[in-house]
């Protein structure tokens, strides 16, 4: 997966992140079991990405990220961050291109961390 998140500032994703792009993620595979689980990069339906939007008050993404997006105000985790500091990770959604994305675990840096 591209460090910077796939240069999406330049709205293109890179090749190695088009390949790992699956099936759209919708509220029918989210209601299986209950748990949500679209991998970071994965397109999901507007009706999952309007599901999280309304369910907290969003965040604002980073604008190191360039692109139009939430992340959820409640956080998913705490992990050390780049510069080694204890910081919050969020779960993070973002809309290219007039579709949606789960853009996985993102503080408030921009910096991802893995799922």
């Amino acid at each position: 997966m591209c460090k910077t998140l796939c240069d999406l500032h330049e709205t293109e994703f890179c090749q190695e992140c088009k390949g790992q792009q699956n099936e759209v993620y919708t509220m029918e595979q989210w209601a299986i079991d209950g748990t949500f689980k679209a991998e970071p990069m994965q397109e999901v339906s507007e009706v999952v990405y309007c599901e999280f939007l309304n369910s907290l008050p969003p965040l604002p993404l980073p604008s190191n990220l360039g692109m139009c997006g939430f992340m959820n105000s409640e956080p998913y985790t705490h992990k050390l961050d780049n510069k080694n500091r204890c910081t919050a990770f969020y779960a993070a959604f973002g809309k290219l291109g007039g579709k949606y994305y789960y853009l996985g675990l993102i503080n408030s840096h921009g910096e991802k961390t893995d799922k």
